[in-house]
């Protein structure tokens, strides 16, 4: 009798430690990462196996409280750890199933994703762009209208620099070159740093005042800039493989206030080139070309 009273509690111990065990057996491969790619099956055997240990986790854990003995607290600490988060490794596998299949009600949407979408309508419908991303042919959009208030300000001080550095240097060659004759001009390499800062200064306020539109043909990339009728053109031929997107972008002459490197939509040419351009665009309307142009390639690709 006495024998049978001792073997009791040695066998409760023992089977609460198995069923801790083969708990945390079935538990472990939840956390244990592989390189495999996660298939919709799988995500799903996951859940099924979430939802059974959950169903089965305080019995095990009371079950294996009562007996533990001081052999057994890495294995009571770490079901107590597992099962604290069982739930934070559902809403993982959910969001993965989500991701992999889309619609699923067994999985959980990704909310910055939807939030992003939903901005980006909105961002169309203040603008009056089409809140769709139908695929034309021939993809024809206008980046942007003239700025006519930058390019005053940068046109005005351009001509100002530019007519100051060519009076001065007017002046100074002629009075050099009476003492030193035709060598005077060789002050016209000093002068043409300042006139190279001037005239592009009056070529930023140029492209500044024109209204930017770009056509795209396949991999055929042409931007125009036109102001009060003529109009300028490049031709680029696009890499289809590099998406567009928005790079600051800082070998470029700034326009107004802008400092340091400035947001434009960046392409690359088949040569690896950076084709850029959409300075006077706003973020919404850069980031609407961007989805557009990007949406287009993956079509014609």
């Amino acid at each position: 009798m006495e024998g049978f009273q001792c073997s009791q509690p040695d066998s409760n111990l023992e089977q609460a430690r198995d069923e801790a065990n083969a708990w945390m057996a079935r538990f472990a491969p939840l956390v244990l990462q592989t390189d495999e790619p996660p298939t919709e099956s799988m995500l799903r055997q996951q859940i099924a196996t979430i939802e059974s240990l959950q169903s089965t986790a305080r019995t095990v854990q009371t079950r294996l409280a009562s007996v533990a003995t001081t052999q057994d607290l890495e294995l009571k600490s770490t079901l107590e750890r597992a099962v604290g988060q069982l739930q934070s490794i559902e809403d993982d596998v959910r969001r993965q199933l989500g991701k992999v299949r889309p619609g699923d009600p067994a999985g959980i949407a990704d909310l910055d994703a939807v939030n992003a979408k939903l901005s980006e309508r909105l961002a169309r419908q203040e603008i009056g762009a089409p809140t769709s991303l139908e695929v034309p042919a021939v993809l024809e959009m206008k980046v942007s209208p003239g700025n006519w208030a930058a390019a005053g300000g940068i046109g005005l001080f351009g001509f100002g620099w530019t007519s100051f550095t060519t009076f001065h240097a007017v002046l100074m060659i002629g009075g050099m070159s009476k003492a030193f004759g035709w060598g005077a001009l060789a002050l016209l390499g000093f002068y043409s740093i300042f006139f190279a800062v001037g005239f592009s200064m009056i070529y930023a306020a140029i492209n500044s005042a024109s209204t930017e539109s770009f056509t795209l043909d396949g991999d055929q990339l042409v931007i125009r800039k036109n102001l009060g009728g003529w109009v300028r053109e490049k031709r680029y031929t696009i890499d289809p493989s590099v998406k567009a997107d928005v790079e600051s972008v800082s070998n470029t002459v700034r326009m107004g206030n802008q400092k340091g490197p400035v947001p434009m939509i960046a392409l690359q040419d088949k040569d690896g080139r950076q084709v850029t351009f959409g300075q006077n665009a706003t973020p919404a309307q850069r980031k609407i070309i961007c989805d557009r142009i990007n949406a287009y390639i993956a079509s014609v690709r």
